[in-house]
């Protein structure tokens, strides 16, 4: 009975487990089960499909060079009017196209990124262990994807308004001519367009709705359509609930005889009608997207040889059935040894009821012969010998002769040898073997679990309640940037003043080969100098939101040293990739410019 509630721990050696067998276990047996992969490493792309649905504007007519061609209106150049605006939306079109290309091609090589990477574990892990780092880790790599494309359109336009390159399209700079000192008139001179006292020498352009005049003869405002000083910050700033609406196309449009289907109010899943082209953009035009995660193929690719596990129980079969063998065959030894002596206990307390007239009889007859009690002591190893000696315990019925005698009392003694030598063996082997024991503490602190992990090392497990941390969670990192980005050199009044600044005011005999006005260049340098220190920013603070976001997994708490190791080498992986991306977004400037 004692025996079927003594617990005991069971460890259980499983060779080549099926998919199914793994996945019972997992739930049995969470925090013991170990399943070794037989490589670390596990392609996504073996796993994990994507799929993924872009703006519908994407795979629509409107981006289609037949469109694009049917609505493209010559433009003069040379004037600052901007009432010609039907020139306008034939590159409109061209630059969403643009995007479109863009943002596929930058889907493409972050699901290609994706798939090629794997994931490291060297032991198969829960399904919803792995679909938790699967998930993160495509959420990583898009939206790393994502600050990459913005952080280079960005400094493109920002270093292209800065070096204040010309459009074709005359929406920044127009050509003038003033007459020099000597009266000449043929000095050409490009002015920046100016709209309610916002130049085009701003760095961030003059963006402002779109007015279109009807047949009468007033301005009507296009909803949701902007023009800029450059075509791509005014195609940004857009949206396109012009094209879902009839009324708005017709007015747009009423001159065009190509015959397209509009934007579908219902057919977007994600973004809304008046949803801006940079919101959009920032999204890599992905409206829709849907991640399958086949856990048996990771099982599969995983392929471990074996698994281990182990658990705790009562009532074992086995057990039960060999301690009650063994007791009967202890019984029975100590039975045998004890019944006679029990037996003659019995007896004599059972004529015990004697009169007390021939009890003082036979006390008085037998007194010469009784011993005293120190005698008896002293006679007690001489009886227990005697009785040892003649202990049979394999006592047969058959005829009782001296050489049956001797045999019995000789297996007696064997026995009773073998028997001791046995227990003591046994008892040897109980006393220096170590049995597991499985001990839960609930909630333990940080001392707790340090104390015990410097005493048990190798045995202590504590799973984590959650699967996956974020590296923000535990980890800080801030940057402080040079203290010219800070500065009155960069700061808005500065830049305005410079911006702001009428170029006529220069007499023109101040203007030779060899100098000219430094408030001529001053607005593009420092306009290009705050721009650089605004990027700098965006780069290190998109790589912060990437570093913290992205998820630590471990479904089991790490021990100090180990943790500061590789929050240590996280960090400096951080840092170091910070900087490279933005160098390389410089390099790539620097050759576009070239």
């Amino acid at each position: 009975m004692v025996s079927a509630f003594i617990p005991r721990t069971e460890n259980v050696i499983g060779y080549s487990l099926p998919y199914v067998k793994f996945t019972h276990l997992v739930k049995k047996y969470p925090n013991t089960l170990k399943c070794r992969c037989s490589k670390i490493g596990v392609a996504y792309e073996t796993f994990v499909k994507v799929h993924v649905n872009f703006h519908q504007v994407c795979s629509s007519q409107f981006i289609k060079q037949d469109w694009i061609d049917s609505i493209f209106v010559e433009r003069n150049t040379t004037s600052s009017t901007t009432s010609n605006i039907q020139s306008y939306f034939s590159f409109f079109w061209q630059v969403i196209a643009g995007f479109c290309v863009v943002s596929k091609s930058t889907w493409i090589d972050a699901i290609a990124n994706f798939n090629a990477s794997r994931v490291l574990t060297p032991m198969a892990v829960a399904e919803e262990v792995l679909r938790s780092q699967a998930q993160e880790d495509l959420r990583n790599h898009i939206y790393s994807a994502q600050t990459n494309m913005a952080q280079s359109l960005l400094a493109l336009r920002r270093t292209t308004a800065g070096n204040q390159f010309v459009s074709a399209l005359g929406t920044n700079f127009y050509l003038c001519y003033w007459p020099s000192i000597l009266g000449n008139w043929n000095n050409p001179k490009m002015l920046p367009v100016v709209f309610n006292n916002c130049s085009c020498l701003n760095i961030n352009g003059c963006p402002r709705p779109i007015l279109i005049s009807t047949s009468e003869y007033q301005s009507v405002a296009v909803p949701g359509m902007i023009i800029d000083c450059l075509i791509v910050d005014a195609t940004l700033a857009s949206t396109l609930e012009c094209y879902y609406d009839p009324t708005c196309f017709r007015l747009l449009h009423n001159e065009s005889t190509a015959t397209v289907n509009l934007l579908l109010n219902d057919s977007n899943k994600y973004f809304k009608v008046n949803s801006t082209v940079q919101n959009l953009l920032d999204y890599l035009m992905i409206d829709e997207l849907n991640t399958e995660i086949m856990f048996d193929s990771f099982y599969e690719q995983c392929n471990p040889a074996y698994c281990t596990y182990s658990y705790t129980h009562r009532f074992s079969t086995l057990f039960i059935i060999t301690t009650i063998i063994g007791s009967f065959g202890a019984l029975s030894f100590v039975l045998r040894l004890l019944a006679p002596f029990l037996a003659q206990v019995i007896l004599r307390w059972k004529t015990r009821g004697v009169s007390n007239e021939r009890i003082a009889e036979n006390v008085t007859n037998s007194a010469p012969r009784q011993l005293t009690v120190i005698n008896r002591v002293r006679h007690l190893p001489n009886f227990a010998y005697q009785q040892l000696s003649t202990l049979n315990i394999f006592e047969s019925k058959t005829i009782r002769t001296r050489t049956n005698l001797t045999r019995e009392y000789f297996l007696t003694r064997l026995f009773t040898c073998i028997f001791i030598i046995g227990s003591i063996g046994i008892g040897f082997y109980i006393f220096i073997s170590e049995q597991n024991q499985v001990v839960t503490i609930m909630h333990l602190s940080l001392e707790t679990y340090e104390n015990l992990f410097n005493e048990y090392s190798t045995s202590i497990q504590c799973p984590c309640s959650q699967a996956s941390v974020p590296y923000g969670a535990f980890i800080n990192v801030t940057f402080v940037l040079h203290q010219v980005c800070s500065s009155d050199l960069v700061s808005p009044s500065w830049l305005h003043y410079l911006a702001s600044f009428n170029p006529t005011l220069i007499p023109a005999w101040t203007e030779t080969e060899f100098s000219r006005d430094f408030r001529l260049e001053g607005v593009s340098y420092f306009q290009l100098l705050a721009t650089f220190c605004s990027l700098a920013k965006i780069n290190i603070e998109d790589g912060q939101r990437i570093f913290t976001n992205t998820q630590f997994v471990n479904d089991q708490l790490l021990s100090r040293s180990i943790f500061v190791q590789q929050t240590e080498a996280l960090a400096k992986s951080f840092i170091n990739k910070t900087r490279n991306n933005f160098a390389r977004i410089l390099n790539w400037i620097d050759i576009a410019g070239s």
